[in-house]
């Protein structure tokens, strides 16, 4: 459903009958402040610092969604100190799959595509508008799917650390 989804808010509270803008207007609120307890897939933060301290490697992270939730997010995360640039997609007007937030993104990071691993779990807003600007890519396949062409696909993103460390 997530996937699939354009704005959350609104398919949810579609789909209960309570669509109106001050329930919209509420959540929104409530999303954005929210003291989440959230955590990374198994292994993702040690790789992230790995890559980050003892590799030199620059990393970013763009993200689709209303900026102030998605902050909210990585802040719960505890990971927005890892990354070199954070690309929220509705800030530069535009979202993925458009290849202006991954394009901004390496200028930022000062990344040639060639030499860049995208990871995504969205086959059509990640891994496909990566693989047209020349990134590498690997998809977290959740549904086991197996219909993208990706440079890596795993199925288990709990396999993440140990398949970038096996690259």
């Amino acid at each position: 459903f997530r996937i699939e989804s354009k704005d959350i808010i609104s398919d949810l509270l579609n789909i209960e009958g309570q669509s109106n803008q001050k329930n919209k207007s509420e959540i929104f609120k409530l999303m954005k402040n929210l003291k989440q307890n959230l955590s990374c897939y198994d292994g993702v933060k040690n790789l992230i610092e790995y890559y980050k301290c003892y590799q030199g490697t620059r990393i970013g992270l763009i993200t689709n969604g209303v900026p102030e939730i998605q902050k909210n997010k990585i802040r719960s995360l505890g990971i927005e100190h890892n990354f070199d640039q954070i690309t929220y997609t509705k800030d530069l007007g535009t979202e993925k799959p458009n290849h202006m937030p991954f394009i901004s993104t390496l200028k930022q990071l000062k990344v040639n595509a060639k030499s860049a691993l995208f990871v995504g779990d969205n086959p059509v807003n990640d891994i496909i508008p990566a693989k047209e600007i020349g990134m590498d890519t690997m998809w977290i396949d959740h549904l086991d799917q197996n219909d993208i062409l990706s440079d890596y696909r795993i199925t288990d993103p709990n396999k993440i650390s140990k398949t970038i460390r096996g690259l």
